[in-house]
């Protein structure tokens, strides 16, 4: 009878042993999951950032060449209409 108990207390030792690798194995892989969803989380923040960087540098040179542009034509304008008046003037007046 004793040797029967103790083969019983063994037996459950050993299930109990068994139930805690188990828990530790599923521990470790819920962990393991929530580091790559972080990872992951992280990963998409730092794309979506350089995105939004890389779309408004984009459009700021874009808007900066579009004045420049537009300068450029008023002052050439300017000139040409500048010049023509100057032109008729002295054409005329003499």
């Amino acid at each position: 009878m004793v040797a029967e108990e103790e083969e019983e207390e063994e037996e459950e030792e050993e299930e109990e042993r068994e139930r805690e690798r188990k828990r530790d194995t599923d521990r470790q892989r819920q962990d393991q999951r929530q580091r790559e969803g972080i990872v992951v989380v992280v990963v998409v923040v730092v794309v979506v950032v350089v995105v939004v960087v890389v779309v408004v540098v984009v459009v700021v040179v874009i808007v900066v060449v579009v004045e420049v542009v537009v300068v450029v034509i008023v002052l050439v304008g300017v000139i040409v209409v500048s010049r023509s008046l100057y032109c008729h003037y002295r054409y005329r007046y003499g």
